[in-house]
C-alpha cells in the first residue's frame, strides 16, 4: 500500500511499528439520525443505532460517549459506507464527522443528537517506511486543510512533490 488513513478515537500520539505516521487533524464527533427518528425519543440510548462491518472503532467512541454498546438496539446495514444514507433514511444513528455533518443538518436533511459526552477522533496518515509514492505529500496536505476546513490549493503542495510524514 502507499498511504493508509486511520481514524483513532482520542489516540493523537499512535504509533505503528515499522510504518511511518503523521497526525493530520482532530475533528470533533457527534451523533446524528434522520429528524423523524429523532422525533420518537430524546434519548440517544433509545433510538437505533446503525451497525455494520469493522465497528471496532465505533464501539469504543460510543462507549466514550457514556453509551452501553450491548443494549443499544441495533440496525444492521453491512457496509460502513452506507452509514449516512442509512442515516438520512431514518434507519438509524451514528457517530459522524461533525465537520462533514454540519451543512447536511444546516441544510435540515439530519439532526445532531445529544450524546451524554462529546468525542473526537483523531485521523492519521499511515505509510509503509522508505520511499513515498510522490502524492501522498499533496494528497495528506489536501485531507489536513479539509479536515481543518481549509482545503488546500495545488500551489501550496510542494513544486518537487516531495513531502515527509
Amino acid at each position: 500500500f502507499d498511504l493508509a488513513i486511520r481514524a483513532v478515537p482520542g489516540q493523537r500520539d499512535l504509533v505503528w511499528p515499522d510504518l511511518d505516521s503523521c497526525h493530520i487533524a482532530r475533528v470533533g464527533l457527534i451523533a446524528i439520525a434522520s429528524a423523524e427518528l429523532a422525533g420518537t425519543s430524546p434519548r440517544a440510548e433509545d433510538l437505533p443505532w446503525i451497525w455494520h462491518e469493522e465497528m471496532t472503532a465505533k464501539l469504543i467512541l460510543m462507549q466514550n460517549a457514556g453509551l452501553d454498546p450491548t443494549r443499544l438496539k441495533r440496525a444492521r446495514i453491512g457496509s460502513p459506507n452506507l452509514q449516512l444514507e442509512a442515516v438520512r433514511q431514518g434507519i438509524g444513528v451514528t457517530i459522524f464527522n461533525e465537520q462533514f455533518a454540519r451543512p447536511l443538518i444546516d441544510a435540515g436533511e439530519i439532526v445532531e443528537i445529544p450524546l451524554p459526552v462529546k468525542q473526537s477522533a483523531d485521523y492519521f496518515a499511515v505509510t509503509p517506511k522508505g520511499p513515498q509514492h510522490p502524492l501522498v505529500g499533496p494528497f495528506v496536505d489536501w485531507l489536513r486543510g479539509l479536515l481543518d476546513g481549509h482545503p488546500a490549493s495545488r500551489e501550496a503542495a510542494s513544486p518537487s512533490g516531495r513531502h515527509s510524514l
